[in-house]
């Protein structure tokens, strides 16, 4: 990563990991549904974090055509884990990863997690990235 992206890189993440530490430990999951500002704002830096991060592609193969994000730690797992570990971690940039289309259903095809991986995919418009790289400076 270059020096002038490490720096904001490191200066948001600083920020994500504030944000996520307001949360406190057994925090409860109404107290957090009621705190849609705080799901919302971790949601929006963890994207970005994960899309600077990846370099604007897919993490897998390479395209910079199509691009999702994957979160390595799924819905499902909240049943096997307290409810504020399980948030914090779901909402950390570092459980995501940018795929592309095809990558994300090759990922869900092998784990046979959704019958649909399309209704779980949310392409990443244009708009927002274009938003981003100039943001970021990217070329």
């Amino acid at each position: 990563m270059k020096k002038i992206y490490q720096e904001k890189f490191e200066e948001l993440l600083s920020k994500h990991k504030r944000l996520l530490m307001k949360i406190g430990k057994n925090l409860e999951e109404k107290e957090i549904q009621e705190s849609f500002w705080l799901f919302k704002r971790l949601s929006q830096q963890s994207r970005e974090l994960t899309i600077v991060s990846s370099g604007f592609k897919c993490e897998k193969c390479g395209s910079q055509e199509n691009l999702t994000i994957h979160h390595l730690i799924m819905k499902k797992a909240k049943e096997f884990m307290p409810h504020d570990r399980w948030f914090t971690q779901r909402c950390y940039w570092a459980n995501r990863v940018c795929l592309c289309t095809e990558c994300h259903k090759e990922y869900h095809n092998i784990i046979d997690v959704i019958k649909n991986p399309e209704n779980d995919m949310k392409k990443i418009s244009e708009t927002y990235l274009n938003k981003l790289k100039i943001k970021w400076g990217h070329k």
